[in-house]
């Protein structure tokens, strides 16, 4: 485990993410700290990161190899950037705005427009997900998070002396 920014994790995610788009995977929680927990993840490349967010101290780790891999699974819908046309994503818009919710019709419509690169964006929508939800998040591999923890907290000591 490596621990790193956020913005060269976001860099290092891009960078995967351009060479391969299929088979990534998004889940997102809060820890007992109430700090927003972002797994980031491809089975296929055997990559993933972990972020744990504060308002002002942002910190990830690179994983290689790890349990919270295990929750990816193959047969579900996975994380990309997809350009939809237009007329679909108003029709699409318009029914998140009656039902409220994001079903199985409109995950389907969206699933027909294969992820594409950062670079091949165009003008137009882009449908960026799905996240996951995951209540215990933190559970997910306590190793990685303690140690996580420890490097967020051992950075928040030494930029705000007066907590420590």
């Amino acid at each position: 485990m490596i621990i790193r920014s956020i913005k060269s994790i976001l860099y290092e995610f891009r960078k995967a993410y351009n060479k391969r788009q299929e088979g990534w995977h998004v889940l997102y929680g809060y820890d007992k700290y109430g700090r927003l927990n972002i797994y980031i993840g491809n089975k296929d490349l055997n990559i993933g990161w972990i972020i744990i967010s504060e308002p002002h101290q942002q910190l990830g780790a690179v994983v290689k190899s790890s349990n919270f891999m295990s929750l990816f699974r193959d047969d579900e819908f996975s994380f990309g950037f997809r350009q939809v046309p237009k007329e679909i994503s108003r029709e699409i818009l318009k029914n998140l705005l009656r039902k409220k919710a994001v079903d199985k019709n409109i995950l389907n419509i969206i699933r027909r427009y294969p992820p594409i690169k950062f670079d091949e964006f165009r003008e137009g929508p882009i449908f960026i997900g799905p996240y996951k939800y995951h209540p215990s998040i933190e559970s997910v591999d306590d190793r990685i998070m303690s140690r996580l923890r420890e490097e967020f907290e051992k950075k928040i000591r030494e930029k705000y002396r007066y907590l420590g």
